[in-house]
């Protein structure tokens, strides 16, 4: 009696592991299992001039490529492919950095037209590039579109001249519809690209000079005067210097004299920076003029940086 109970346990223990191979075996059959990169057609680069008139932007593409290793049929599996804020982010606004603290900020889309914001944030629906892709064989490389995004860099900064760079992380998750509120983070499909913003040496006049208007009369006791302002704009710590062709001539047989407010060299700042040119003739000089006239002189002033 032992014996057949002993038999009989081990007849169904045996039922129970042929059950459960069968089980792992058509799991196995019905696994889909995919290796997959998602890759940037480059490095993101800018340049910032001194004076943007609107958001710098800059065009870039991701694209998704899979493998199917285990599964048979056609399916459709769905990705959507997130971007963290980089290396040197100040709470969501991410920023790329020169030196120390210097750093300029930018933005990333996920679309062509730059308005929707390219994340990896808790709503994944709204943040995410999405895409799919159909498999039909196994082992053989599926590759999406190119999908578009692009960089901003906003205007109204005024950062120090020199090469800002960050680094974005790029996630990868997978579901098994669009609407799909568990996808899941294929952490080998997670990848980088850098990001480079370039403030170039800048100077322009945001302003510029006008005429220096001399009102004189032959033999008046006191020297006359007349001045005109005009401001330069350069990036910031970007030197430069002012200068004239001549800093004297001559008017109708006055002799006159012009002076700069800013002389040897100046730093910029990133905003406009005034400077006045002063024109003097002195007194007690007769002049060449009979009766009224008018005469023109015409001086060149040059921004060295």
């Amino acid at each position: 009696m032992n014996c057949l109970l002993s038999r009989r346990w081990t007849a169904c223990f045996r039922a129970v592991l042929a059950l459960l191979a069968a089980c792992l075996f058509m799991g196995a059959a019905q696994a889909q299992t995919y290796t997959c990169s998602a890759v940037t057609t480059s490095a993101m680069s800018a340049i910032y001039p001194v004076v943007p008139t609107s958001l710098v932007s800059v065009a870039g593409s991701v694209t998704l490529s899979c493998t199917r290793l285990t599964g048979s049929g056609t399916t459709t599996r769905f990705f959507q492919i997130g971007a963290d804020n980089g290396t040197h982010v100040t709470g969501s606004q991410r920023r790329a950095q020169r030196t120390g603290t210097s750093r300029i900020n930018y933005n990333l889309f996920k679309d062509a037209g730059c308005s929707v914001a390219w994340a990896d944030a808790a709503n994944p629906g709204t943040t995410r590039l999405p895409t799919s892709l159909t498999f039909t064989t196994n082992n053989v490389p599926v590759s999406s579109s190119a999908l578009p995004y692009c960089m901003t860099v906003p205007s109204g900064q005024a950062p120090a001249v020199g090469t800002y760079t960050d680094t974005v992380g790029v996630t990868l998750w997978q579901g098994s519809s669009t609407n799909s509120t568990s996808f899941s983070q294929i952490t080998a499909g997670s990848s980088s690209f850098a990001v480079t913003v370039t403030v170039p040496d800048a100077c322009y006049l945001s302003s510029s000079p006008g005429a220096i208007n001399f009102t004189y009369t032959s033999f008046q006791t006191a020297a006359s005067t007349a001045s005109t302002t005009f401001a330069v704009r350069c990036q910031t710590a970007t030197t430069y210097t002012l200068s004239l062709d001549a800093s004297s001539g001559t008017i109708n047989g006055l002799p006159y004299s012009l002076v700069l407010s800013r002389t040897g060299t100046i730093m910029g700042t990133g905003s406009p920076q005034s400077t006045t040119i002063t024109g003097t003739i002195a007194a007690n000089l007769s002049g060449t003029c009979v009766g009224g006239c008018a005469s023109t002189a015409t001086r060149t002033l040059t921004v060295t940086y």
